[in-house]
C-alpha cells in the first residue's frame, strides 16, 4: 500500500504495525538539502528523501522536524518517544545511518532520563567522528578516492560528507555538550576528553583550522590579542623563540595582534595599550618565567587581568613560575580566566593557594622539531653567561680555558649577532666583579632562532648559567651542565625531564665539560618534549576554543 505526502497526512493515530506496512509517494528520492522557511514546504522536501519508504520511517523525520522548529514541541517529543518505546527495532531495521544520528540527537537534547541522553549523544558523536575522518579522507583523496566534496557527496548509509570550513557538526556537537551543567564527574569527564580531541591533532582541531564561517563555529573566534611580555623585535634570544611559538599559534587562529607591550613600557600609562585592552578578544599576559614575586615588570604584566574588557573577553597568564607570592600578587591572578604555571613546582604552590592553575611548559621548547643538519658532527663547546656575577665569574674562567668567547642571550639585531665577551677580554671579567656589560662586543652571527638553533645543535656540548640556552640544548639533545645559581629554574627543568642531577653544578664544583645523554636521558626528552607540545596544544585550545 502506497500513499502520497499530504501536511495533514499523520491527523489520524495509526499504530506501528499499520504505518510500517504503508509506503511513502514523494516523487522520485533524492538527499534533502537546505532549510525551507515554511514548516509544510520542508516537510515536502524531507518526504522526498523518504519516498519509497515506510511511513513509519517519515512520521520518525516528520516528528524530528518539528522538535527542532518547536512545533507544539511537547506532544511532538511523547509521539517521539512512543514511536522508539514501539517501534524502535523496525526503526533500527530500516532507517539509514544519516537519520539514525538525527534521531540520537533527539535522545541527546531530550531524553526522559540521564541514561537516554549520555547514550545518544555517545551514538551522535561516533558517527559525526567517523562522518569526519571519512570526509578528510576523500578531501585529501586517500586510496584513489576524489578530492572534491561537498555536502552533497555520498559517504556511507545514508551520510554525506562534512563541509570542511563552514558545516555546523562540530558546533552542533560542542552545542550538546554545553548543554550539560558539568554537575556529575562523568559530565565533567567527558567534556575534558572532548578538549583534548580539539587540542591534539586530529580531525576535530584540522577541521577548526580551516573554518571560515563565522556562524557555524562552536564558540566566538578570537580575532584581536593584546599581548603583554612575550618578547620584542630585539628582545634576548630566548624570549624570541617564545614569542616565535606564540606568533605562529596565533596565526593559525587567524588572530591579530592589536597591542604587543615593548620591554620597559608601562600599559597602565599608555592610551593605545588601554583601548586595546579594552577592545581585545583576548588579552594575552606572559609572565615570563620570573621566579621573584617582588619583579615589578611581571606585577604590573599581571595586573592587567584587573584591567576593564569588553564583554565576553577572556584573559590568561602563562609561563607562571612563582612558588611565593603575596596576597595582592595571588588575587591579580585569580581575575584571569585561565592560569598556566611553567613546572610542576609552580603549579602545585598555585593550586595550594586555590588558583586553578593548569601546567602548561615555557613555550620556547615547544618550538617544532628541526631535521638533523646533513653532514659534519658535533664539535666545539658554548659557553653562556649567568644573572650571577659570581657565576659568570666562574663561567668566563672556563671560556679562557676552552678558548671561547662567554655568549650572552643578548641579540644585536643590526650585526645580526650574539653579544659576547671575546676572548682578549675574559680575564677582565673578574676584574669587574661579574659585570660584562662594558666588555662585551660582537658575538657569533645568529640572525635569529634557527640560526641559535643551528648553533647548539652543531656543539659538542652547552655550559651555561641561564635558563635558556639550557632549553635550545634539550631542544637539540645537545649535551649541557647548568649553573643554576641565577636560574634556579633550570633545576626544576633538569628534575622535570628526568636527567641526571648532576648536570646541575653547585657553587664550589669544579667545572666540567658536558658529557654525553645516556639512553635513558635521550628517552626521557624525547617524552618530555612529546608532552610539552601536547600541553601546548591544551594551551591553545583553553585561550581560543573554549568548550
Amino acid at each position: 500500500m502506497r500513499r502520497a505526502f499530504s501536511p495533514q497526512m499523520f491527523a489520524d493515530e495509526e499504530d506501528v504495525a499499520t504505518l510500517d506496512a504503508i509506503f511513502l509517494e514523494a516523487g522520485a528520492p533524492t538527499v534533502a538539502r537546505g532549510r525551507e522557511t515554511r514548516l509544510v514546504d520542508h516537510l515536502a522536501l524531507v518526504a522526498r528523501e523518504f519516498s519509497g519508504q515506510s511511513l513509519l520511517t517519515f512520521r520518525a523525520a516528520w516528528l524530528i522536524v518539528s522538535i527542532r522548529r518547536g512545533v507544539d514541541q511537547e506532544a511532538a517529543l511523547g509521539a517521539f518517544f512512543a514511536l522508539w518505546d514501539e517501534g524502535g527495532d523496525r526503526l533500527c531495521r530500516d532507517l539509514d545511518l544519516r537519520w539514525l544520528v538525527s534521531c540520537a540527537d533527539t535522545f541527546a537534547q531530550h531524553g526522559r532520563t540521564e541514561a537516554e541522553r549520555a547514550l545518544g549523544q555517545s551514538a551522535s558523536m561516533l558517527a559525526n567522528t567517523a562522518k569526519l575522518y571519512e570526509s578528510e579522507r576523500r578531501a585529501a583523496g586517500a586510496e584513489g578516492l576524489p578530492g572534491d566534496i561537498d555536502a552533497a557527496t555520498r559517504l556511507f548509509d545514508g551520510m554525506t560528507a562534512y563541509s570542511f570550513g563552514r558545516g555546523d557538526v562540530i558546533r552542533n556537537m560542542v552545542a550538546r555538550l554545553d548543554a550539560l551543567d558539568g554537575a556529575t564527574p562523568a559530565e565533567r569527564l567527558q567534556r575534558e576528553v572532548v578538549r583534548r580531541l580539539f587540542a591534539a591533532d586530529t580531525v576535530l582541531r584540522r577541521a577548526m583550522d580551516v573554518h571560515h564561517r563565522t556562524s557555524t563555529l562552536p564558540w566566538p573566534p578570537v580575532r584581536r590579542v593584546a599581548v603583554l611580555g612575550a618578547g620584542s623585535p630585539d628582545a634576548d634570544i630566548g624570549a624570541l623563540g617564545a614569542r616565535e611559538v606564540l606568533d605562529d599559534a596565533l596565526a593559525r587562529e587567524g588572530a591579530r595582534v592589536v597591542y604587543r607591550e615593548q620591554p620597559g613600557a608601562d600599559w597602565r600609562r599608555s592610551p593605545r595599550a588601554q583601548l586595546a585592552l579594552r577592545t581585545a578578544d583576548l588579552i594575552l599576559v606572559d609572565a615570563g618565567g620570573v621566579t621573584d614575586p617582588s619583579d615589578p615588570e611581571m606585577r604590573r604584566r599581571v595586573g592587567a587581568g584587573r584591567s576593564p574588557r569588553r564583554r565576553g573577553a577572556r584573559s590568561a597568564v602563562i609561563n607562571v613560575a612563582l612558588t611565593d607570592a603575596d596576597d595582592g600578587l595571588l588575587a591579580d591572578l585569580a581575575q584571569f580566566d585561565a592560569i598556566f604555571a611553567r613546572d610542576g613546582a609552580a603549579a602545585g604552590f598555585l593550586r595550594g593557594k586555590g588558583l586553578n592553575a593548569r601546567l602548561a611548559p615555557d613555550p620556547l621548547v615547544c618550538l617544532p622539531e628541526r631535521p638533523p643538519a646533513e653532514g659534519g658532527g658535533r664539535s666545539g663547546e658554548l659557553i653562556f653567561d649567568s644573572a650571577d656575577a659570581a657565576t659568570t665569574v666562574q663561567l668566563a674562567a672556563l671560556a679562557a680555558r676552552a678558548g671561547r668567547p662567554l655568549l650572552t642571550t643578548e641579540r644585536d639585531p643590526r650585526a645580526r649577532a650574539l653579544r659576547a665577551v671575546p676572548q682578549a677580554r675574559l680575564a677582565d671579567v673578574a676584574r669587574h666583579g661579574g659585570r660584562i656589560a662594558p666588555l662585551l662586543a660582537e658575538g657569533p652571527s645568529c640572525d635569529g632562532v634557527a640560526d641559535l638553533r643551528a648553533m647548539v645543535a652543531a656543539a659538542e656540548g652547552v655550559t651555561s648559567g641561564r635558563f635558556h640556552p639550557a632549553c635550545y640544548a634539550v631542544l637539540e639533545r645537545t649535551p649541557f651542565v647548568a649553573l643554576a645559581e641565577g636560574a634556579p629554574e633550570i633545576r626544576t627543568l633538569i628534575a622535570d625531564i628526568g636527567l641526571d642531577a648532576a648536570r646541575v653544578l653547585r657553587a664550589g664544583d669544579a667545572l666540567r665539560s658536558p658529557w654525553p645523554f645516556s639512553p635513558a636521558e635521550l628517552e626521557a626528552i624525547d617524552v618530555f618534549l612529546w608532552r610539552a607540545r601536547s600541553r601546548f596544544d591544551r594551551l591553545r585550545q583553553v585561550l581560543f576554543r573554549p568548550i
